[in-house]
C-alpha cells in the first residue's frame, strides 16, 4: 500500500509554472491545488489545508510574501516556500520576517531540490 503525500498548493500568475510544476509534483504522487493569483490562494486554504504553499513573490493585487503570511497564520505547520525570480535582499528579509518562509526556489527550479525538501 503506498504512504499518500500531503497536499500543495502552487500559487503563480504564470500558468506555465503553475502546469510545469503540478505535473512534476503529481507525477511524484503529491496531491496539488493551485492558485493564479494571492487572492484565489486565499480562499484556496480554507478548503484544502495545504501541507506545503509555494506562492510565487510578485503578483498583481495579494503578493507572494502576504499569502505565506496568512498561511503561517491559519496553518502553522504548514511548510511555506517562497518561489521567485527576483531574489534580492529586500525580498529575502521581507519573506523571512513576514512569512517565515522555510526556503525560496529561485526561477528557473531545481525539481530535484524542491522534492528533496518536500521529503
Amino acid at each position: 500500500m503506498s504512504e499518500l503525500k500531503p497536499v500543495l498548493l502552487i500559487v503563480d500568475d504564470e500558468r506555465e509554472v503553475r502546469l510545469a510544476l503540478r505535473r512534476t509534483l503529481e507525477r511524484d504522487g503529491y496531491a496539488v491545488k493551485e492558485a493564479s493569483d494571492g487572492a484565489s490562494a486565499l480562499g484556496m486554504m480554507e478548503n484544502c489545508d495545504p501541507a506545503v504553499v509555494i506562492s510565487d513573490y510578485r503578483m498583481a493585487g495579494v503578493d507572494g510574501v502576504f499569502v505565506l503570511k496568512k498561511a503561517k497564520a491559519q496553518f502553522p505547520n504548514t511548510q511555506r516556500i517562497m518561489l521567485t525570480g527576483h531574489a534580492d535582499m529586500a525580498t529575502v528579509e521581507d519573506a523571512i520576517n513576514e512569512g517565515e518562509v522555510h526556503r525560496f526556489l529561485s526561477k528557473p527550479w531545481d525539481i530535484d531540490q524542491l522534492l528533496e525538501w518536500l521529503q
